[in-house]
């Protein structure tokens, strides 16, 4: 299925900072994208809690700052690695089969999380091999995930749709380390990775009742050649996909700072138990919720989604230069709330504006392009920061980071996300 021009002109919509109100919650009213964000979440609360019952197996197994802070360079580099397929099978196959396929094996590869997970001293190299297999199910299932989300919405109200995909992801990000601090606690690492195991095979079978999105029945798919060059004329022709890889590679190189030192100063500077480890998701995750329902939608209506980047990046560098004096565990988890608050603002406007200039016909490909980059350059960022950890201490680590993003700043001017 080639580009033709139609899929190549601009929309003719003005920016959403000079035009009307715009109503994130409009799309609840469609049942079939209702049961989708549902099941996003429940599945999607499960990926973080799994997470954090992986960091506590490293840590309890291995005093390595290294290994402690490159698990989620791991998963990054599992979505590196394998979202172009996963795309690419997305405009092949029907994106519900595919779905269901892949959470039947997301399932099986949680049960035998669990099964692994009682084995004494297990070596941390091992587990984070559990990770990358977690992580390049997530990957295949990312851009399905992302294009259903917008095709079983009505166009006008696809900006909306975006909104509250974000709003499920930092629910579930608020969901998930919660419950993985309960579970801890009382059942250990196991119950949470059996956990998961039964939540993806539910959502499996839930896919079912799923209706058909707007692109209908796949026809003439592309070989793998053919999807590769479509692509890269789509991005050659259109300055602004150009950008919006740019600056999502730039972004996602500096927030790997959060996931990868985050959690290692948690537990090596501040001590933290498994269940405060929970609350600092879950604080994350209670940041991007503000930010997505109630600062996304009042920027919006004020400034350009470059603007809004910028304001983000610039919070970013007084809250890394802020963690590295915090010795109190409440007012770093207030902080890391105002992280979560950044990542969400920027990730939202960045991934909005690349939505607008994708196609329907493309867009788990186009898709695939902006999460294996992001996904690359956070894999990238979290090796970077962690040797840096490792060399200098988590503390010295941060404000090397803080000032670094201070220094790349101009480049988000110079090249707005707003350039057509």
């Amino acid at each position: 299925m080639a580009l033709d021009a139609s899929d190549l002109s601009d929309p003719p919509e003005r920016p959403r900072y000079l035009s009307g109100k715009t109503n994130t919650w409009l799309p609840i009213k469609n049942r079939a994208f209702g049961l989708l964000w549902l099941l996003s979440l429940t599945s999607g609360s499960l990926v973080p809690a799994q997470d954090v019952a992986l960091r506590w197996l490293v840590h309890r197994v291995s005093a390595s700052t290294f290994l402690l802070s490159i698990i989620p360079s791991v998963s990054s580099a599992a979505f590196f690695l394998v979202t172009f397929p996963g795309g690419i099978l997305a405009d092949r196959w029907p994106r519900k089969r595919l779905l269901r396929l892949v959470y039947i094996g997301l399932g099986l590869a949680s049960a035998v999380m669990a099964a692994l997970s009682t084995v004494p001293n297990l070596p941390a190299q091992f587990i984070l091999c559990l990770s990358l297999l977690s992580g390049a199910g997530m990957a295949l299932s990312a851009p399905v995930w992302a294009a259903l989300f917008v095709e079983i919405v009505d166009k006008p109200d696809v900006e909306a749709a975006v909104a509250l995909s974000g709003v499920q992801i930092n629910l579930s990000g608020i969901l998930g380390p919660a419950l993985a601090g309960l579970l801890l606690t009382r059942f250990g690492p196991g119950s949470i990775f059996m956990a998961g195991a039964l939540t993806f095979a539910g959502v499996s079978l839930s896919m079912k009742f799923l209706p058909q999105g707007r692109r209908g029945p796949p026809a003439s798919p592309p070989t793998l050649k053919e999807a590769i060059a479509e692509v890269k004329r789509f991005i050659a022709r259109r300055a602004q996909m150009r950008v919006v890889i740019f600056r999502n590679l730039l972004f996602n190189f500096f927030i790997a700072l959060i996931p990868a030192l985050l959690p290692t100063f948690a537990l090596q500077v501040l001590n933290l138990s498994s269940g405060q480890l929970g609350l600092l998701f879950t604080s994350l995750g209670i940041g991007s919720v503000i930010g997505g329902i109630f600062l996304v939608p009042v920027l919006q209506k004020k400034l350009s989604p470059n603007a809004i980047t910028v304001a983000a990046c610039v919070l970013l560098i007084i809250v890394f230069y802020l963690i590295g004096f915090v010795r109190q565990r409440f007012v770093f988890l207030a902080v890391a709330a105002v992280a979560g608050s950044s990542w969400t603002l920027a990730a939202t406007e960045i991934w909005s504006v690349g939505q607008r200039a994708t196609p329907d016909a493309s867009r788990g490909r186009i898709n695939a392009v902006l999460m294996m980059t992001g996904s690359g350059a956070m894999a990238l960022g979290g090796v970077v920061w962690a040797s840096v950890a490792t060399a200098a201490g988590p503390v010295n680590a941060i404000h090397i980071a803080a000032l670094s993003l201070l220094v790349s700043l101009p480049f988000r001017i110079w090249w707005p996300l707003d350039k057509k």
